[in-house]
């Protein structure tokens, strides 16, 4: 008779394909990495479509989580969770770092058409000249008063 308790544990058979694809690719094994590429991007790439919607951004986030497997192999930890699910966390993770600054970059990009709209940094012709008249007539004004005045003047502005 079958414990259903200890099936219901049992690691799935591509959970222990897994397991031994990360071990391998953790003394270095690049066959292996490209192994688990073949059995388990599908699943990656499927996440990453799910959270971003978009599949370009989809394809770069799954090389991302492949990138990452190979250099952060020592973070996984067996105690922790099946290497399935520290492959989906580390797919949902970066799908997520990366809507996340493809949403900023999109706050910050301005349409075209818009863009010739917005002031710019430097004073346009007609502000530098506004400014020029506005310094000329001060300065007359300036000329009129006494020597007390304008002192009193200077100190209350600077």
């Amino acid at each position: 008779m079958c414990d259903t308790q200890t099936v219901a544990n049992a690691p799935s058979i591509h959970e222990q394909e897994w397991a031994g694809l990360l071990a391998r690719i953790a003394v270095g094994d690049q066959s292996a990495l490209a192994e688990l590429y073949d059995v388990s991007s599908a699943k990656v790439f499927g996440l990453a479509m799910k959270i971003l919607g978009d599949h370009a951004a989809a394809e770069e986030t799954t090389l991302d989580v492949y990138t990452q497997v190979w250099r952060r192999i020592s973070t996984y930890d067996v105690e922790r969770g099946t290497p399935g699910s520290w492959l989906m966390t580390l797919a949902k993770n970066r799908a997520i770092d990366r809507f996340r600054s493809s949403y900023l970059e999109r706050g910050r990009q301005v349409p075209l058409e818009e863009a010739a709209e917005l002031p710019g940094r430097e004073e346009t012709p007609e502000q530098y000249s506004a400014g020029q008249e506005r310094q000329r007539l001060v300065q007359e004004a300036l000329a009129t008063l006494s020597v007390e005045q304008r002192q009193a003047i200077a100190l209350a502005y600077y």
